[in-house]
């Protein structure tokens, strides 16, 4: 399988030249798309996430401010703006003399007040068609934040911990029958398993069925599907399902090398002379050929593939 040309599946943005996409994919955008895409939740555009990202830090700066002291004395009735004023004034002959005739004060009687719990209101966790798209944003990331995180000794499959991540990778392939593809490809084993105990655990994705079959609420409901239907497999015949995990393989092994004699190609040089004579069509989502043909993006391709009548 392939990835494609300079593109990013979980963003829907193409690059024209492998270092730019390189730099995407260690991106906070990226990542954030990441995270959505396992939630199924379509991405976000750089600008509204610039945004979003904007709007938090101004808020986490606000929230660093220190809270202002609001102190009162109950006995002189005189307020105060800071701590030290309030602990000066509790010390002042003249606060000891009022809070003396306070306490021989007869005190009124409080009515009792009745504990209730608090009500939740339910139509905030809904998305409606008045739902802004701060909110759902908001709502997505509360989702997100309180979903449970599986640790690389957590099995993907069941509540097994182990000791190590080799023990667990055991226990999964022996247990499990955890099968990984293309496994001699495979340049980065921990974060594979990381990315898809995030599919299990914040998405509640199925890593078999990919979010094709039906949606689950929970860890523990996924992980019942997953061991009802023995899915402890990854999604890898579609193209698609492979694009989603190519970041974790390098295949670059696998291509045919110059036999002895052979001129040696320079395949960055070839690719870099291809993609300058590439360009992004007007809808960022096809590629205008040299010859003027344009080649659409795959995820695109059901609509390609409709033919409607004139």
């Amino acid at each position: 399988p392939t990835s494609g040309l300079y593109t990013c599946m979980a963003c829907q943005v193409a690059f024209e030249s492998a270092e730019g996409q390189r730099i995407h994919y260690r991106s906070d955008w990226h990542r954030y798309n990441l995270k959505r895409k396992v939630a199924e939740l379509p991405p976000v555009e750089s600008d509204m996430f610039q945004s979003k990202f904007d709007a938090q830090k101004s808020a986490a700066e606000v929230k660093e401010k220190p809270v202002e002291f609001k102190g009162y004395c109950d006995a002189c009735r005189k307020p105060f703006a800071s701590q030290n004023a309030y602990a000066n004034h509790e010390q002042s002959k003249k606060h000891k003399e009022m809070a003396a005739k306070f306490a021989l004060q007869p005190k009124k009687e409080k009515a009792p007040v009745v504990a209730t719990e608090p009500k939740v209101d339910q139509a905030s966790l809904l998305v409606t068609d008045e739902t802004t798209e701060e909110e759902m944003l908001a709502k997505i990331d509360e989702k997100i934040k309180a979903a449970p995180r599986l640790e690389e000794t957590d099995c993907l499959f069941c509540t097994h911990k182990a000791t190590t991540f080799e023990e667990n990778m055991d226990h999964m392939t022996t247990v499990h029958s955890f099968f990984i593809p293309d496994i001699d490809y495979l340049v980065d084993l921990r974060g594979l398993i990381r990315y898809l105990g995030e599919k299990i655990s914040v998405g509640n994705v199925c890593i078999f069925c990919n979010g094709k079959g039906r949606s689950y609420r929970s860890l523990e409901a996924v992980r019942g599907h997953m061991s009802d239907k023995a899915h402890w497999k990854i999604a890898y015949e579609d193209e698609d399902d492979a694009a989603d995990i190519v970041d974790f393989y390098d295949f670059s092994s696998s291509y045919p090398q110059p036999e002895e004699g052979d001129e040696e190609v320079d395949v960055d040089a070839e690719l870099s002379a291809l993609t300058n004579t590439l360009r992004l069509a007007d809808d960022d989502m096809s590629l205008v050929l040299p010859n003027g043909s344009v080649v659409g993006h795959r995820s695109l391709k059901r609509y390609y593939d409709q033919k409607l009548k004139p």
